[in-house]
């Protein structure tokens, strides 16, 4: 019989202080292993803040990578609906009936245990590892091992454990703040969150709004929401997220104040890959750059707006609804009234985006070729696709 430590809990994000318990654990109880088993949906935790249940399970296996007896298990996040311990504990003795589980809690749980569903039946399924806090009333830990035993015939070992002062919540904000959190989690795990941009605080369309403000010229912030209100029209009329389009009308220009060899500069040290055209012409960076930019300093996640921020210059072959909007609210927003054609692209976009996509490039690269600019291959190509469409 495999003596089997079970390690629950939402990992949101998981932290050295989990690891450090499921180690007390290990030791202590003389285990076999430890399974590490992120919760689905808990009817005990709010659900705000949760990140995906994949990115918890991910983290999870990378914070515990390379300790053979530790184990990553998705039985929890898999589930559907609200996961309870007791429904836990019964599938998982009905698949390892040859094991011994022993369910490792906080004192406080210990002491919550009659509130939970079928406290009868936990009991029954495993071995309650109570953990033991410098923080935690002995006397009265005791005196409540002592009323389950009694009243719920529960197996409970304390464990000894010298409290950690990490929290999840800690984590995150810190994480928010982008303050250091090295020493505090895996760095495995830190780097998972920076390639997944979690735990980074949403900022309101107020916040956002006044942000750009700050890294814009007068006349480029006017045209920033010429562009965010006019996105936002389009958005309602074409059956998109209408906030969506405006943050991502918002943040499209966020770049664009940059100074050219800063420009060049920063895209290096964020690896973002540069043509010699763009190095030739940096202001064609600031859509990339933006989008990069969106992520790292306005904490913006969402794909859909991220590649409307970095083609709404030069677009791309089968570009989403709300790419399209930005590219033509780029253009057509009301403080425009330089290019021609104005009036009819303007009637087309609230008729046939496509058209209106069509009629922009059109008259863009007659532009250049006029003034003999130097264009982005990328332009004609989507002309290309929306002629042949």
């Amino acid at each position: 019989m495999k003596k089997i430590g079970i390690m629950g809990g939402t990992f949101n994000p998981i932290h050295n202080g989990h690891v450090a318990l499921a180690q007390a654990a290990y030791d202590f109880c003389q285990l076999d292993e430890v399974w590490f088993m992120p919760s689905g949906c808990s009817y005990m935790k709010s659900k705000d803040n949760i990140v995906a249940g994949e990115d918890r399970l991910n983290m999870t296996q990378l914070a515990i990578d390379g300790i053979s007896y530790f184990k990553c298990s998705d039985l929890e996040v898999k589930r559907t609906g609200n996961t309870y311990t007791a429904e836990t504990l019964e599938i998982l003795s009905e698949r390892y009936p040859e094991n011994k589980f022993f369910f490792i809690m906080g004192a406080d749980s210990l002491f919550g245990l009659p509130r939970w569903k079928q406290p009868e039946r936990i009991c029954a399924l495993c071995t309650l590892a109570a953990v033991i806090r410098d923080d935690v009333d002995l006397m009265e830990l005791e005196k409540q091992k002592l009323y389950l035993e009694e009243n719920y015939a529960a197996d409970i070992v304390l464990l000894p454990f010298q409290k950690i002062d990490i929290s999840s919540s800690l984590v995150r904000t810190k994480l928010e703040n982008r303050e250091d959190v090295d020493g505090i989690i895996p760095e495995k795990v830190l780097a998972y969150i920076k390639e997944k941009n979690l735990y980074k605080k949403t900022m309101s369309i107020n916040e956002l709004r006044n942000a750009i403000q700050k890294v814009q010229d007068e006349e480029r912030y006017e045209h920033t929401l010429g562009v965010a209100y006019t996105a936002a029209s389009l958005a309602v009329l074409n059956g998109v997220d209408s906030r969506k389009a405006l943050i991502a009308g918002l943040l499209h220009d966020c770049a664009k104040c940059i100074p050219s060899q800063e420009k060049i500069d920063m895209c290096k040290y964020y690896g973002i890959p540069m043509t010699q055209l763009e190095i030739r012409n940096p202001f064609l960076l600031h859509a990339k750059l933006g989008a990069r930019l969106a992520q790292e300093i306005y904490a913006e996640n969402d794909n859909d707006i991220l590649n409307a921020i970095e083609n709404h210059t030069t677009g791309r072959a089968d570009m989403s609804l709300l790419e399209k909007i930005i590219f033509i609210a780029d253009y057509m927003e009301p403080n425009r009234n330089k290019a021609p054609n104005l009036m009819q692209i303007r009637k087309m976009a609230y008729e046939d985006l496509d058209q209106a996509l069509v009629m922009i490039l059109q008259d863009t690269l007659d532009y250049l070729e006029q003034t003999g600019n130097e264009i982005d291959p990328g332009t004609k190509e989507t002309l290309v696709f929306y002629l042949n469409k």
